[in-house]
């Protein structure tokens, strides 16, 4: 019997939010559609490949990541270092504000 358990994922923000995204492809925007402290899931023009490292722009900070996975056009991204909470804190606001208005 195997005591393997599965990891359960961390939780998702989900958003809309716009980012830029940097590679050796040249830039494009994208939608992050959900995010967490050390990835993302960013749907945009599939101009990069599994294993490509790039960099996005959200909330006006620059962040590194490397593609998970491809899947027509969504990335998934992991970065190689946990986002700061203000970041994710902003987007946050950012979100409450569309959703209030």
């Amino acid at each position: 019997m195997s005591t393997d358990q599965p990891v359960p994922r961390k939780p998702r923000l989900e958003t809309k939010a716009t980012v830029l995204l940097r590679s050796g492809a040249g830039e494009n925007y994208g939608v992050i559609a959900n995010l967490h402290d050390d990835g993302a899931m960013v749907e945009t023009e599939p101009n990069v490949d599994q294993g490509d490292v790039v960099s996005l722009v959200v909330a006006g900070a620059e962040v590194y990541a490397q593609v998970a996975w491809r899947k027509e056009n969504q990335i998934g991204l992991s970065f190689y270092s946990p986002i700061p909470v203000e970041i994710v804190e902003q987007l946050h606001r950012e979100i409450d504000a569309r959703i209030k208005f």
